[in-house]
Order: structure tokens, then sequence, then C-alpha cells
């Protein structure tokens, strides 16, 4: 893990007097899916490395802080964990979290919150980028994931000028609710 609680409360919207137990358990899932792939695995693991051993590079470190890959996943972690926020396993099955000096959110606030989340982490994600793509000289192992068309940037993918991929074939049907039989001509 790249982070702590500290961290998570300074770059993140979680208040610090918020207990971060239970959200801190989203940590390794959200480095590994959304962190991995724009770092690749060998920087990714050099940084994880130089965590644990407590001697980060300079340029790491300016990584973390400068290049916005602490706010992006704290921000990753957050939204990661919303949904167990917002609704508790227990005993007696799924419940909304609730307080005595609170009222629980509704479902459709939920949403509307973890839509507005992602939206921010698109942007985090795209500036953490741009920021990696400037910078590249210092990062020698950076060697971002490659996606299912092969394209190096999930940002800018080479997805939007296939054609394969934008346009269905014209004899195709799209079956489901409410709709039966529909073209798409």
């Amino acid at each position: 893990m790249i982070l702590n609680s500290k961290i998570l409360k300074e770059y993140s919207i979680v208040p610090y007097n918020f207990d971060t137990t239970e959200v801190l358990n989203f940590a390794d899932m959200s480095e590994y899916k959304w962190l991995r792939p724009i770092f690749g695995e060998e920087m990714y693991d050099e940084i994880i490395q130089q965590v644990k051993d407590n001697e980060l590079s300079p340029e790491n470190s300016t990584l973390l802080t400068e290049g916005g890959a602490w706010r992006y996943i704290s921000h990753c972690i957050v939204y990661e964990a919303l949904p167990y926020c917002f609704a508790h396993l227990s005993e007696v099955g799924w419940t909304k979290g609730s307080s005595e000096n609170s009222e629980s959110i509704s479902l459709k606030e939920a949403s509307f919150i973890l839509s507005h989340l992602r939206s921010q982490i698109e942007v985090m994600k795209k500036y953490l980028i741009e920021w990696l793509e400037q910078h590249a000289e210092s990062f020698p192992k950076w060697s971002p994931s490659f996606d299912f068309c092969g394209c190096y940037n999930p940002v800018k993918t080479c997805c939007d000028n296939n054609p394969q991929l934008q346009r269905p074939e014209p004899m195709k049907q799209v079956y489901g609710f409410r709709r039966k039989n529909i073209d798409l001509k």
C-alpha cells in the first residue's frame, strides 16, 4: 500500500475525524485496479518496495505529491469503499448506515455522489497520465499497461478511430428490456 490513513485524509474527501479502518480495506484492491495499469507493473512494484523500505526516491516522491498519484488513489479508494459505507452487511443482512444525530442518504443521492466522484477520478487520471508523459525521462520503468485494443494510453485510445468498434453491423439487433427487434441502421 502506498498510502496510510493520514495521507488518505489529507488527499481525499474523507474528514480528519473519520475512522478510516474500513475504507483502507479497499486500498490494495484500488491500487491494483486503478493505479497499477497507469504505472505499469515494474514501476508500481518499485514504488511499493520503496514505500515499504521508507526510502522513496525524489522522483517517486514528486510523482506521488505533485504528480497527483496520492490524490488520485485516495479518491479511488473512497470510490470503491463508498457503497459499503452507505450500507453495511450485518447478521440481519444489508442495512443502511445511520446514527442518532444524522439521517442516511437515499440510494439516489449515493448514486449521484458516486457519479460525481467518478468524474473527478477521470480528470485526476488524465492529469496523472499527462504529468507522467511530460516527465517520462525521470521514470525509465514507466510502462503503462495495454488495454484490450492495444492502446498504451487509457485516456487517448485508438478505439475512437477503429470503425469496427464504432459502427455495429447493420443487421444485428438489440434485445433487452422494453426493446424488441430494433435494427441498428
